[in-house]
């Protein structure tokens, strides 16, 4: 009679020769046999002993292996890894993640095991299942701070429809982290038991900045870079060190400079050298000793800096502080432009850098000459390539438009010819046509891309300011001592909108300002610095809606304030910086298709001061003064350009001293710019 069968399933424990085998074969590096014998332990099902065992083997194993998070924290870049319980997890039948369970469920699970199945799942997609790992590592080791990084890395990877920014469409639906809390949280924890560890320094500095709460985490950026000095984080703390709300230049253009000493092909960081160099200790020979090395280091492309006379001046220029005669800005700028006949050009940045340094010397036709022909060899660059992005597309626009061509610039945007896989760069280019169309004079393709925008990414108080504004007549008031007493005309107005509403100071000049605010503008440090007085005003019906910059909105967004509004979009089509604040308020207003904005106080800078006294101190040129800002981030012959076109769809109008400035040419304007001198 034949021996009955047994089943496997009935004899679970027969497995277990099996997996022992499978370990002995691994441990030997026997990689070939040991999978063959791992691949005959069944699935999970019902627990075999034999995959319980493997199970074991693998969290027991585990014990060596060094979580990311550790390794960062622990500044090695030599981690153990342990090569047996890797070749359990890849090749047990049943899969990594239930042999993770099966092993917590025997209570074996060592946390690092858990980690490392929790890496190995989020590398393929599944961060639900990662996310739990790591919560249950924490659970089983809630003393180190890694478990805490860990999951709080994995939780950013969880991302939730949202509002990003994006520096062409603005603000707009797309993914942002899920779990925003939480993760501060975490950090917080993790900074508490590992108050000293750069990394952990690093990780909460930068999720406190993130949450808006700049000045709490700055300190701890700065405290993890002074115990690990390194090019990234030199590099991101500049960048922030230079950001609107922070403003500490002399420290940004330090750490550019450490970063652009070690890596001198790190054009960022010399940009920002530039950038943060001019706006803030404005010391040019610092500055110059960093770009000339554009053009001294060896090149395959002829430089203006290897001529004797044109290297002679651009040092005078740069090298000393004194500001440079006529003569000498009319022997540089011919120079440049013979060599340049020879296709001997600067580089962009360094030629950036002779445009703000002569302009800073009040000599703006010359930079804005210099400028144009920079614009003119962008697009002779750019057609020499296939465009294939909207960023390449943006960049050669955004030239034709510098140079009044705005009818170019329109039809290389054509949304017809332009058909993307994604969504965003769709509406990239649809909304680079509408700003395009703008600057010849007409507003519908803009009006009508702002009101989709708005459908697709409703923003609070959208629709207060289209209440506000829509049919109506709208009075857009500067802060500029223009002569003008036009107070009661303002008055008139069905709604008056200023940049950063001051009630002392519109009582104290209410024949000029009239004596309304229902609308007002505020630049990035002004919100922060400035808030608590915002909010008084706001919340006691002094003013009905408070505009904030785009990019704004991540710091502030959470404080979910009816009357705070951040404005959806800026104007995509600046060669050089981004558009001035009245300008910039025109635009945005007139996507509401108001009956009127019309512009009053404000000269454009051709007037004998720049603000009425009383508006904000500081309106000269110098180390450190805001006002830099408008040669370094702006173009005001370009501005005005701008303005012009927004008057040119019969929406926009000026009174006084704005309407008789707007009915000059650009060359004329600019002659009245320099001849007034405010700007110097």
């Amino acid at each position: 009679m034949a021996a009955k069968k047994t089943s496997s399933a009935k004899k679970p424990k027969g497995l277990v020769p099996v997996a022992r085998k499978a370990v002995r074969l691994a441990e030997r590096r026997t990689v070939a046999a040991a999978v063959n014998a791992v691949s005959r332990v069944p699935a999970l099902g019902d627990l075999p002993s034999g995959e319980a065992f493997l199970a074991k083997q693998a969290s027991a194993g585990s014990r060596r292996f060094m979580p990311q998070a550790e390794v960062r924290m622990k500044q090695t870049k030599r981690p153990s890894t342990g090569r047996l319980p890797l070749l359990i997890m890849q090749h047990a039948a049943s899969g990594e993640v239930a042999l993770a369970d099966a092993a917590d469920h025997q209570g074996s699970a060592h946390p690092n095991f858990l980690e490392r199945v929790a890496t190995r799942i989020a590398d393929e997609g599944d961060l639900q299942t990662a996310v739990r790992l790591r919560r249950r590592a924490l659970e089983l080791d809630p003393e180190n701070p890694a478990r805490r990084l860990a999951l709080a890395n994995t939780l950013a990877a969880v991302t939730e429809r949202g509002v990003v920014h994006d520096w062409i469409v603005g603000l707009a639906n797309g993914p942002v982290a899920a779990n925003g809390e939480e993760i501060l949280d975490l950090l917080k924890q993790a900074y508490e038991l590992a108050p000293g560890n750069p990394y952990v320094l690093h990780e909460y500095g930068t999720a406190l900045i993130g949450a808006g709460q700049v000045h709490e985490g700055v300190p701890l950026l700065e405290i993890a870079v002074l115990k690990q000095p390194g090019e990234s984080w030199f590099m991101e703390l500049a960048d922030i060190y230079r950001r609107p709300d922070v403003a500490q230049f002399e420290k940004a253009m330090t750490f550019y400079e450490r970063v652009f000493e070690k890596d001198p092909k790190n054009t960022k960081a010399l940009s920002g050298i530039i950038n943060a160099g001019t706006r803030g200790p404005m010391d040019w020979a610092r500055i110059w000793r960093s770009v000339r090395k554009l053009e001294t280091r060896k090149k395959t492309k002829a430089t203006p800096y290897e001529n004797e006379d044109v290297r002679a001046q651009l040092d005078q220029l740069l090298w000393t502080q004194e500001n440079p005669t006529e003569e000498q800005v009319e022997t540089l700028v011919a120079g440049l432009k013979r060599e340049a006949n020879m296709d001997s050009m600067l580089h962009p940045m360094a030629l950036n850098l002779v445009i703000t340094r002569l302009q800073f010397a009040r000599f703006f036709s010359a930079g804005f000459a210099l400028r144009e022909a920079a614009a003119k060899e962008r697009t002779r660059t750019l057609r020499k390539s296939a465009i294939t992005t909207a960023h390449q597309l943006r960049s050669l626009m955004k030239a034709h438009a510098y140079l009044d061509d705005g009818e170019t610039a329109a039809s290389l945007a054509d949304p017809r010819f332009w058909d993307s896989p994604d969504q965003m760069e769709r509406l990239q280019i649809e909304k680079l046509q509408a700003d395009a169309e703008l600057m010849s004079g007409r507003p519908e393709a803009y009006i009508e891309y702002s009101r989709k925008a708005r459908r697709r990414t409703p923003l609070t108080a959208d629709d207060t300011m289209e209440k506000l504004i829509k049919g109506r007549r709208v009075a857009l008031v500067g802060p500029a001592e223009t002569g003008d007493r036009l107070g009661n005309i303002i008055d008139e107005y069905d709604v008056v909108v200023r940049p950063r509403y001051q009630p002392d100071f519109i009582a104290e000049n209410r024949d000029a300002q009239g004596s309304r605010t229902d609308i007002t503008y505020y630049s990035g440090q002004d919100l922060t610095s400035l808030f608590e007085t915002i909010s008084g005003a706001a919340e006691a019906g002094d003013i009905k809606v408070v505009n904030a910059r785009p990019f704004s909105h991540a710091a502030h967004a959470h404080r979910n304030l009816e009357w705070l509004r951040f404005y959806r979009q800026d104007f995509s089509l600046c060669f050089h910086g981004g558009s001035l604040g009245i300008q910039r308020m025109a635009y945005d207003l007139l996507q509401f298709q108001p009956e009127e904005i019309c512009v009053f106080n404000s000269d454009l800078y051709t007037g004998n001061s720049m603000f009425t006294t009383g508006w904000r101190e500081g309106n000269t040129f110098g180390p450190y003064s805001h006002i830099n800002d408008i040669v370094v981030s702006h173009d005001v012959k370009s501005e005005f350009r701008f303005m012009k076109a927004l008057m040119g769809t019969g929406i926009v109008t000026a009174q006084g001293r704005a309407a008789e400035v707007l009915e000059q040419t650009p060359e004329e304007y600019v002659r009245a710019v320099e001849d007034a001198g405010v700007l110097c």
